[in-house]
């Protein structure tokens, strides 16, 4: 579907999405929040709707660097080179045979890789009832019962700042350096006819309607957080800045952040630079052979101890 620059992204609970692969795990690190209060308990299983051209490839570094450091398992696809090698099965939604397997008694905690929700196309709306206007509304409702959280590419850092609240992660967490933009994307407003808005809204009136549903509870969403959220976009957005000059200059050094009233003091070091710049493809590559070796190493040794018993 069409967006023209309206672009989201929805986050819902892993055993929502996953739950036909395994059941989720329910280990929750204990952490004391700035923001949330000492009740606030890290998320460590989620699953993220990868759409494209709207910021997910930074999103999903996002949440790739974050079970890379917590040493959780992620869903990905068998294949690790070849065209489209990075969906987990286009035009199809999830398929155990399509996933690399995890050893008995583990699951799977974060899903960020495009994938089909539901039925078919993105968000599992079928083609032919995209301008049935009852079948449109129902389903955005439906996601919306479905998906805890919905982010807006207009409002990227709001979003990543409420989305750290709800999970409970950290600052350092969510930083990020911006990937696979568009550089070359003309930078001129392009200005259409009062005629030309009218047959797009009815062309794609389920995207249409989709974005304005979400983004009316994204603000008031924002809204409610009031001027707190505000004051920790703007921290962020220097943060971030300080953060890209650093990884961009290559120093070989480390760079201090100190606390404030969102985070405790941490570090960023090169190899943190290295995994929030590299391209999705390669990082995708490497995960996903240390996967497939990981499970053919446990199924070696898995088999010969029921030959041993045997």
């Amino acid at each position: 579907m069409f967006t023209m620059k309206k672009s989201y992204h929805l986050v819902v609970p892993m055993n929502q999405l996953v739950s036909s692969l395994s059941t989720p795990m329910s280990h929750d690190f204990n952490v004391t929040s700035t923001t949330e209060g000492p009740k606030c308990r890290k998320k460590l299983t989620v699953a993220f709707l990868k759409v494209h051209k709207a910021g997910s490839t930074t999103i999903m570094n996002i949440f790739l660097r974050f079970a890379i450091r917590n040493n959780l398992n992620i869903a990905l696809p068998k294949k690790s080179s070849g065209y489209g090698f990075n969906y987990l099965g286009y035009g199809k939604t999830l398929n155990k045979s399509n996933i690399v397997p995890l050893p008995a008694n583990e699951t799977y905690s974060i899903l960020c890789n495009h994938v089909v929700y539901s039925k078919s196309f993105d968000f599992g709306l079928n083609k032919t009832k995209f301008n049935d206007l009852h079948a449109v509304e129902n389903y955005v409702r439906k996601l919306d019962s479905e998906f805890q959280f919905v982010m807006l590419m207009e409002y990227f850092d709001e979003s990543l700042i409420m989305l750290r609240r709800l999970l409970c992660w950290d600052v350092k967490e969510v930083l990020y350096v911006p990937l696979n933009v568009n550089r070359k994307a003309k930078k001129e407003h392009v200005q259409l006819s009062s005629l030309a808005e009218e047959y797009l809204l009815r062309f794609n009136y389920a995207d249409f309607r989709l974005y304005d549903y979400f983004k009316i509870s994204f603000m008031q969403r924002l809204k409610s957080y009031g001027q707190d959220l505000e004051d920790e976009v703007e921290y962020f957005r220097s943060l971030r800045a300080r953060v890209t000059a650093f990884c961009v200059s290559k120093s070989k050094g480390i760079l201090d952040i100190p606390a404030s009233v969102w985070n405790d003091p941490f570090i960023v070091t090169l190899q943190d630079c290295l995994e929030m710049t590299m391209p999705e493809l390669p990082m995708l590559h490497r995960l996903i052979n240390v996967a497939n070796e990981r499970y053919n190493s446990w199924r070696k040794h898995f088999m010969y101890e029921e030959e041993i018993k045997s």
